[in-house]
């Protein structure tokens, strides 16, 4: 793969930035779900004013364009990796919320959750034995895409100097870095690290792909 403008061997940079990126996506990812899913079931069991607010605020998260919502929170808050996480997990929390509400929704009237009612148990011990468990694959699939998705945020955001700067290894910013290099006739610069997110993002929705249909 050659070297860079600063004489850096770039096969290690991209393998390198291969563990950052990963590390934010899946981080992004868990933390997206830690706080959609148990809300999303949530405001599906309790239903009424509470299901209207909770449903009303994740529409007004994902009126704004992912990456213009991005760009404001990571302006507001700075540029670290913790924040980049937070950030991108923030983007995520309506996905898995929608996502959870749409699934719990048709389980509150079984009569499995009836009858747990009935025996005298909790809302929160109901939700957390009886019912995520039997959302969890839906989750699971749409885990791998919200990977893929981190990661194009991520890269978006290092392209246009928001996320991680050189010469910390991120794909997105090893592509930003050698786009000024390109019309010198150094395309390799910004191919392979380019080349790398099309691999992991396809990847990751193929993997989505499988476990919808194993589903």
């Amino acid at each position: 793969m050659g070297t860079d403008q600063y004489g850096m061997d770039i096969l290690a940079r991209v393998v390198n930035a291969a563990r950052l990126d990963l590390f934010v996506a899946i981080s992004a990812a868990s933390l997206a779900v830690v706080i959609g899913m148990p809300l999303g079931a949530f405001a599906a069991y309790r239903g009424g004013a509470l299901d209207a607010v909770i449903l009303r605020i994740s529409e007004s998260f994902q009126s704004f364009p992912t990456l213009l919502l991005a760009m404001g929170i990571v302006a507001a808050l700075g540029q670290s990796i913790r924040n980049l996480i937070f950030i991108i997990a923030v983007v995520n929390v309506p996905v898995y919320l929608r996502l959870t509400r749409s699934a719990v929704l048709p389980m509150v009237e079984k009569d499995f959750v009836l009858a747990a009612r009935c025996s005298g148990m909790s809302d929160r011990r109901i939700l957390t034995r009886h019912i995520l468990p039997n959302v969890s694959e839906v989750v699971i699939a749409q885990f791998s895409v919200n990977c893929a998705w981190a990661i194009q945020i991520l890269a978006a955001l290092s392209f246009i100097g928001l996320g991680v700067s050189l010469p910390t290894p991120e794909w997105g910013a090893m592509v930003r870095g050698g786009a000024d290099y390109m019309t010198y006739g150094q395309w390799w610069l910004s191919l392979f690290p380019g080349l790398a997110i099309i691999v992991t993002v396809l990847t990751l929705n193929q993997v989505a792909d499988r476990l919808r249909r194993s589903s």
